[in-house]
């Protein structure tokens, strides 16, 4: 029961971590109320182990009563790269959640292939490419030109040992 009940406290303190990050607003979801903690935090966590250890350091940072939003503002001002990393995770498993992405009308990376019939927006930058014509020297003449010349073959990038 003890473990359980360790859980719990665990768990409730990185509900007020993720509070401090993404309160409820303007009818938004506050992280808890979205499932941080809790199964998407989990999923978060199982895409990204190496996030876990900012996460127990976080909840253990809380564990005095120390409030969220001062732990945070002391990590954002003297450990931004520990910071940055507990809100990546935060954020992370906050959007994992439908409901969330469904009240911001985000619908998920979906690919919005371009029409064959659409001109790319791009093409008047390649015109001086194309009209400048090939710029290149022929693999033939390169090599001759190094062997009428006695130089030992160039190494054409690469290191030879």
């Amino acid at each position: 029961m003890s473990d359980e009940r360790s859980a719990a406290e665990r768990d409730a303190r990185i509900a007020r971590i993720a509070d401090a990050m993404i309160p409820a607003a303007d009818g938004a979801l506050a992280a808890s109320q979205a499932g941080v903690p809790g199964v998407f935090l989990d999923r978060a966590i199982g895409l990204r182990p190496d996030l876990a250890p900012v996460l127990e350091a976080a909840a253990e940072a809380v564990a005095d009563g120390t409030p969220a939003g001062t732990v945070l503002a002391d990590w954002e001002r003297t450990a931004p790269a520990r910071f940055d990393r507990l809100y990546l995770l935060i954020r992370g498993a906050y959007f994992l959640n439908p409901a969330v992405t469904a009240q911001l009308g985000y619908d998920g990376a979906t690919p919005h292939p371009l029409s064959a019939q659409v001109a790319p927006d791009y093409a008047d930058l390649l015109d001086a490419v194309i009209s400048a014509g090939p710029r290149y020297r022929p693999i033939g003449a390169a090599s001759s030109s190094v062997a009428d010349s006695g130089q030992d073959e160039p190494s054409r990038g690469r290191t030879t040992r």
